[in-house]
């Protein structure tokens, strides 16, 4: 129980952790549009994997599940809920944007997409990554 609470919080802190940081201006930048275009939907959890120490632990449905809405020109919506756990949290950002590898919630974020699978990664200062895969719907 107390793994999955670090596990959901991590994620959390990956995910929405707010903080101060400074970003440069691409020269040249492609229109960011198309990439929300492509990202913008509906999304269920599929997998949460945490690699840290050498080991992996990984949870997916029924242990752990999650929806993720990306508004075009909107707002981020997120539920995740951790049966056995008693843990649930539901989250709403104003806005969000995205580059070609990056999605930027509060802080920006290392994504994939391939077919109809967002992958998002996250690396902490400790040196442990966090990877969620998100299904669109």
């Amino acid at each position: 129980m107390k793994t999955n609470l670090r596990i959901l919080g991590i994620l959390l802190l990956g995910l929405f952790a707010i903080s101060v940081v400074g970003c440069g201006r691409e020269e040249n930048p492609p229109p960011p549009e198309d990439y929300v275009k492509k990202l913008a939907g509906d999304y269920e959890l599929i997998r949460f994997e945490e690699n840290e120490d050498g080991g992996i632990i990984g949870l997916e449905p029924p242990a752990i599940v999650g929806t993720l809405v990306l508004v075009e020109d909107g707002p981020v919506y997120i539920s995740i809920v951790a049966s056995g756990a008693g843990y649930e949290d539901i989250r709403t950002l104003e806005t969000w944007h995205a580059t070609a590898t990056k999605i930027f919630f509060a802080t920006p974020t290392d994504y994939t997409l391939q077919g109809d699978v967002l992958t998002i990664i996250t690396k902490d200062s400790d040196g442990s990554t966090t990877t969620v895969k998100w299904r669109k719907q």
